[in-house]
């Protein structure tokens, strides 16, 4: 492939192991252009992840219509929320314009809802008040912008954490988040994403909340600069790590057992 090269990757999974050989753009690129990359790493993680359910006799059992999830707390990478801002703004008037009152109104709910200064800190928080916080988040009621219908309009370029949610206990107990049972995935891909050019200082996971991405937008600082596709693809891979699990600090999955 012109412009590109191969990386090899070795991953192992509750013993399933993921081997490929990933083209990936050979000169200056953001971490935003290489999501599909990012997202073909997740997907292998979470498919070896679910077959560890199944082995175990669980199911995952999440299905369209759903939309629980579509509810809560959504915590994304900086890299994601511009990639999803200019998929909105590259789409027709009439939907654009849709989409961005839907924004607005979210914007206004969590507001009213007292939410809005944790949600746009959410590294800020310690661990057990993310629970909380995505409790809290999950009682507004709010549907994610990009929902219809109780199906995501933008499911092949969802974010990372999104494809994450997979729960495998009854799926009337997503309706208030009790009793609910999760697929175990000893990787993140979604926090290692949120964690590409972290600084060696820096101590707390940034993310943003998907349902603020244009609030955020409005003080957000530059785009980090353009490096070679394949050291970010490397750094993508030393954060996920071959055994990482999630620090303290990160964003706790919002399908996750009760905190109490």
């Amino acid at each position: 492939m012109s412009g590109h090269v191969s990386i090899p990757v070795e991953l192992t999974v509750y013993g399933g192991t993921l081997r490929a050989s990933i083209p990936v753009p050979a000169g200056p690129v953001t971490a935003t252009e290489l999501l599909p990359v990012f997202r073909a790493v997740a997907e292998a993680v979470i498919h070896l992840s679910v077959k560890n359910a199944e082995r175990q006799g669980r199911t995952v059992s999440c299905r369209d219509g759903c939309a629980a999830c579509c509810r809560q707390f959504v915590p994304v990478a900086e890299f994601e929320a511009r990639f999803l801002i200019s998929l909105v703004e590259g789409m027709p008037p009439a939907r654009r314009a849709e989409l961005k009152r839907r924004f607005a109104e979210a914007a206004r709910r969590l507001d009213d809802a007292g939410l809005r200064d944790r949600l746009m800190a959410p590294e800020t928080q310690p661990r057990d008040a993310l629970k909380t916080l995505g409790l809290d988040y999950f009682r507004v009621g709010l549907d994610c912008p990009f929902l219809e219908n109780k199906s995501c309009s933008i499911h092949p370029d969802r974010p990372l954490v999104c494809r994450e949610y997979l729960v495998t206990s009854p799926a009337r107990a997503c309706d208030d988040l009790h009793g609910v049972e999760g697929v175990d995935l000893p990787l993140r891909p979604s926090l290692a994403l949120c964690r590409i050019d972290e600084q060696p200082s820096q101590t707390l996971v940034k993310t943003v909340p998907l349902a603020m991405i244009f609030e955020w937008a409005k003080s957000a600082g530059a785009c980090p600069a353009p490096r070679p596709g394949p050291a970010i693809f490397d750094e993508f891979l030393r954060r996920l790590g071959p055994h990482r699990q999630a620090p303290p600090d990160a964003p706790a999955p919002a399908m996750s057992p009760d905190p109490a």
